[in-house]
């Protein structure tokens, strides 16, 4: 008989989630709820996720050595969510939105239109990030219009 899982889960709790066909370990790093449900930010080894509520298959208990290495991600993320973070690309990465944004001394706008479409697919809600990013576009365009 499986045990109703409470929610919200406290920061720091050992997961095991479902993403696509596999399931994969991480630590909750942090959590909102858009009204319905709660939405976790968790660090698993692979990187940074987006876990709802109902994709939540197990809490962990034991703590393995996996678990130590994901835990010490969860210290230098709370940096990483500052300096590079891994929905803008990560700091690492040659493509990171910053830096595109940088490299083109794009204005206002049209910065923002790119930095929503680029990181909406790794966001809790895409659709959102979609329209943030249309609306920014036509704000430019409204304004060249006027211009």
């Amino acid at each position: 008989m499986e045990s109703k899982i409470e929610h919200p889960l406290p920061i720091s709790t050992r997961i095991e989630f479902k993403s696509d066909n596999s399931f994969i370990q991480g630590v909750i790093d942090s959590c909102v709820s858009n009204g319905f449900n709660y939405i976790y930010n968790v660090i698993g080894r692979a990187g940074h996720y987006k876990v709802r509520e109902g994709d939540v298959m197990v809490v962990l208990k034991n703590h393995t050595q996996e678990t130590k290495d994901i835990g010490d991600n969860v210290h230098q993320s709370t940096k990483e969510m500052v300096n590079h973070p891994a929905h803008y690309g990560g700091g690492d990465n040659p493509l990171e939105v910053i830096k595109i944004i940088d490299h083109y001394n794009l204005p206002f706008s049209l910065a923002n239109t790119i930095k929503y479409i680029l990181r909406s697919d790794k966001k809790a809600n895409k659709l959102e990030d979609l329209k943030k990013a249309a609306w920014y576009l036509q704000h430019e365009i409204t304004k060249l219009e006027n211009v």
